[in-house]
């Protein structure tokens, strides 16, 4: 026996009984002909090129009153009257959140939230990623106290950047996964990684099972060190300290019995706006929750551990500074349900989707319970009570330090915390240079 939509008449959005997406569109244009339920946005799909009409549902709950009220599709097609008002025109990019699609093909969104009101003000990608908790901080500044808030994102490079400019991919150090053939080759391509400031992790494929892990890197001390020689030493010796602790997995790269997959990842501060949003309001709170989970430990303060999902991520420029240089933050993440999330930087490589391997997220991980034991081609990852990845700062001063400034600006220039991908010093000049690929590490694609 198996289950057929029997009561597909009686489901809403026009009987499909499909599932809610959230998805990034470019704005093609809007039709206002008809009623406000009738009006929609023209646009192209980011993650597929598919071009789809959107229209809003009707007598949707708490939409209505109040500063965060929706926006109707007409008030998006008005020109924009101030930085407020959510008009936006061809080539901006708009968020259609929890959209059925009705059988005449259109989808009926819950909302539509502007990215970006006009080309070029937001870049969207979409990846695995994270999202750290919400530091505040309370100082005095020019005699009075001012509250400030910092959080920051984890971004696995294999992601779809394509919608980034090669600016912003080399600012990023996108870094799409790649294959060593050898112990060699993997030790050149961590230790170059490192010294880009890159987080990394690594997987290895064999016939049968796989297993990832990253690499620890006192990020710290490798900034404290006088000079480049110094800090390519250091580099090297996180390098061939990981790779004496593959033991006999090092022979079996070598031999060629498994594959080795190198996978970057780096992080991304939040605009001070957006950290703000993040701790106090609650639609953003909830959204932050579905990147942590919190796990009570006796005698001992709460763990939050990092959870990966996949989402929607639009990254803003910051004022240029005197040298005329800007830096990236992010002003919106959206968590999707395209694949199941995972818990813990060392199971998000393991399961990350690339050209060489898309393994299924096993039923435990799913379900939010803690993994359990399996069969490992690799070292084991760090204990759960472990600060995983070093993700978090050791401290909220530490957090703080990361982020500072007014409304969609920040001062880029901060204390490194002890991260070994922490979040970017001061910004890189973006260049017109070629987005990186792993030819420059040592490795290869495919």
């Amino acid at each position: 026996m198996e289950r057929k939509s029997l009561f597909a008449g009686n489901r809403r959005n026009g009987g499909t009984g499909n599932k809610p997406e959230n998805f990034a569109l470019t704005v093609l244009g809007y039709d206002l002909e008809g009623d406000t339920k009738d009006h929609a946005v023209i646009g192209t799909r980011l993650d597929n090129g598919q071009q789809v009409r959107v229209s809003l549902r009707q007598n949707i709950k708490g939409n209505t009153t109040g500063e965060h009220s929706r926006s109707e599709v007409a008030d998006l097609a008005a020109p924009r009257v101030d930085r407020n008002h959510p008009g936006t025109v061809e080539g901006g990019i708009l968020l259609a959140q929890e959209a059925f699609q009705n059988e005449d093909g259109v989808y009926a969104a819950r909302w539509l939230q502007v990215l970006s009101h006009a080309p070029g003000e937001s870049e969207v990608f979409m990846a695995t990623v994270t999202v750290s908790d919400v530091a505040v901080k309370t100082e005095k500044v020019g005699g009075r106290m001012v509250t400030k808030y910092s959080s920051y994102l984890q971004l696995i490079h294999n992601g779809d950047y394509q919608h980034c400019t090669p600016e912003t991919q080399e600012q990023l150090k996108i870094t799409p996964p790649f294959l060593v053939g050898s112990v060699a080759e993997l030790r050149e391509a961590l230790a170059a990684l490192l010294m880009d400031d890159l987080g990394v992790g690594v997987r290895v494929i064999g016939d049968k099972d796989f297993d990832g892990i990253y690499v620890r890197f006192d990020r710290k001390a490798h900034k404290a060190l006088p000079d480049d020689a110094a800090r390519q030493a250091h580099a090297e010796k996180s390098a061939d300290e990981f790779i004496e602790n593959l033991g006999q997995m090092a022979n079996e790269v070598d031999a060629g019995n498994v594959k080795c997959e190198v996978i970057p990842y780096s992080t991304v501060w939040a605009g001070s706006k957006t950290a703000q949003s993040l701790k106090t309001r609650p639609v953003m709170q909830q959204r932050l929750q579905r990147f942590g989970e919190v796990v009570e430990r006796q005698g001992r303060d709460p763990l939050r551990i990092q959870v990966y999902r996949p989402a929607i991520v639009a990254l803003r420029r910051t004022k240029p500074d005197e040298n005329g240089r800007t830096g990236l933050y992010f002003s919106h993440v959206e968590p999707l349900n395209t694949r199941p999330a995972l818990k813990g930087i060392a199971d998000a490589i393991a399961y990350a989707a690339t050209e060489n391997l898309a393994p299924e997220v096993p039923m435990p991980q799913r379900a939010g319970a803690e993994q359990g034991q399996q069969q490992s081609a690799a070292p084991a990852a760090a204990p759960a009570d472990a600060q995983d990845s070093g993700f978090g700062p050791a401290s909220d001063d530490d957090l703080m330090a990361g982020m500072d400034g007014d409304g969609d600006s920040f001062d880029a220039s901060f204390d490194d915390p002890a991260f070994n991908s922490a979040p970017q010093g001061e910004p890189a000049m973006a260049t017109s240079a070629p987005v990186r690929g792993a030819r420059n590490y040592g490795g290869r694609r495919a």
